[in-house]
């Protein structure tokens, strides 16, 4: 945390014990097509619980203003809630809003309004949460794929 408070921006590296794993998480991203799995469980590290991991993440989060891209896409690996504590321009971030997506579809209404509109996001929300189509722009709402894992979701 001391190199990050200088500069006012917290890093995933600068935070002793979590930074690593949560790089680790972030890896890979930058490959067009590449999806991490959504089962992604972060270990907490040794000796700390994951509540007080989450917390660590939360508040760098918090002190790098949602700003950090790296940093983002491992929590919302974690927790596609967690895209709420995004800047304007990683909610706009294709591969940051279907990481969150593909955690958690209701993490859609975060997304900005040109993801909102992307058939493959909301695709992708909606199979885990069928209540998402609420979030979607106009034309996933008009899409025959979209609405039909929409409804096979809320179906199951």
């Amino acid at each position: 945390w001391a190199g990050a408070r200088g500069s006012g921006m917290a890093t995933a590296a600068a935070m002793p014990d979590v930074g690593d794993a949560l790089l680790r998480g972030a890896q890979g991203w930058g490959v067009e097509g590449a999806l991490a799995p959504r089962d992604v469980v972060l270990p907490p590290p040794l000796g700390r619980t994951a509540q007080d991991t989450d917390d660590a993440v939360l508040e760098a989060l918090r002190a790098c203003g949602g700003r950090d891209r790296e940093l983002m896409l491992a929590a919302v690996m974690h927790n596609g809630a967690t895209l709420e504590m995004a800047c304007e321009e990683l909610r706009g971030d294709y591969w940051v809003v279907l990481a969150a997506v593909s955690n958690d579809g209701e993490a859609l209404r975060f997304a900005a309004p040109s993801l909102r509109d992307d058939c493959t996001i909301v695709k992708q929300a909606v199979s885990l949460s069928g209540g998402a189509l609420r979030y979607a722009g106009e034309q996933p709402r008009h899409d025959r794929e979209v609405v039909v894992a929409a409804v096979s979701q809320s179906a199951a």
